[in-house]
């Protein structure tokens, strides 16, 4: 499956390979890269894709760069990236740009995807490049501007993983309890359930938990969160948790196959009567029963692992 993955700041610099795919002067790339927003498409946890786009004020958003692996060109990515951003973008502004070589191919292929044109910029390559750009067999000459007006992002329905902020903490621990109240309310019983999650939780333990650990949250383009997943050292997935209202759109899967990319090796895993299923189709495989202690409540559980 695919998924969209908002990449740290500090992390941008590791896609240069990818990113120099589509504009091949890196000083050009590091103008816009900086302040910029870098969402990268993932299958399979490998990136297939990515696109950096930038607020250029007024309600205007610009996709400054957009790049497929070649390998993987003509096989939808870069249209499903695109829609993914006009979707993310579209509750925050009210047009999307992007600028493009005058080559034919290029041209249709924003076309397809709903730009119409919007302004010329002359000798845009020739002036900044410091070596001809050719894209289709030509030379490229002038920067093709096209354009694309925003609809108000209603639905929620695009989501991305984006890394851990402690902002985003009190949604992750509504998310906690609702998804063991609501998720697993038919395996546990009431009083396990409260030892599981309770009312009151501490939230800087919390914070330190996930501060200290690999942590990745999916959010939705109304910045609702909708999951979330953890990684403590090398080897063991400490977290992995739905919202029970965003169930069955691949986030449980998307999280996990994050993590599993995250880890060194072999990955174990202590998963619920209710997640085991969900382990089970993944390959994990079971070590051991166990019955952790949760305000001197008994919770059956599993102990499983993924061999590497």
């Amino acid at each position: 499956m695919r998924w969209v993955e908002r990449i740290a700041e500090g992390q941008k610099a590791r896609f240069r390979e990818l990113l120099l795919v589509g504009d091949e002067q890196w000083d050009q790339v590091t103008r816009y890269l900086w302040r910029g927003e870098l969402f990268a498409m993932q299958e399979d946890a490998e990136t297939q894709a990515i696109g950096v786009v930038t607020a250029e004020g007024e309600g205007v958003y610009e996709v400054k760069n957009l790049s497929v692996w070649p390998r993987r060109q003509r096989r939808g990515y870069g249209r499903a990236l695109l829609g993914f951003l006009a979707d993310w973008f579209g509750g925050r502004g009210e047009k999307l740009l992007v600028g493009t070589g005058d080559a034919p191919g290029t041209l249709t292929f924003y076309h397809k995807c709903g730009f119409t044109r919007s302004h010329v910029v002359r000798d845009f390559f020739v002036e900044r490049y410091d070596h001809p750009i050719f894209e289709d067999g030509r030379r490229l000459r002038d920067m093709v501007y096209l354009q694309k007006a925003l609809a108000p992002q209603a639905a929620g329905t695009s989501w991305a993983i984006l890394p851990y902020g402690d902002r985003l903490l009190p949604a992750m621990l509504r998310v906690f309890r609702q998804a063991v109240h609501v998720g697993c309310a038919g395996a546990y019983t009431p009083e396990q359930l409260a030892a599981w999650a309770p009312e009151k939780m501490d939230g800087e333990a919390w914070a330190r938990r996930f501060a200290g650990s690999q942590t990745r949250v999916a959010v939705n383009a109304r910045g609702e969160v909708l999951g979330f997943a953890n990684l403590e050292g090398a080897d063991y997935l400490d977290c992995l948790y739905v919202a029970p209202t965003a169930q069955r759109l691949g986030i449980g899967t998307a999280l996990c196959a994050t993590m599993e990319a995250l880890a060194a090796g072999d990955l174990e895993v202590r998963v619920s009567l209710t997640a085991r299923p969900f382990f089970d189709r993944r390959g994990y495989r079971l070590v051991q029963e166990v019955r952790p202690i949760r305000a001197g409540i008994a919770l059956p559980a599993f102990r499983m692992r993924l061999a590497r």
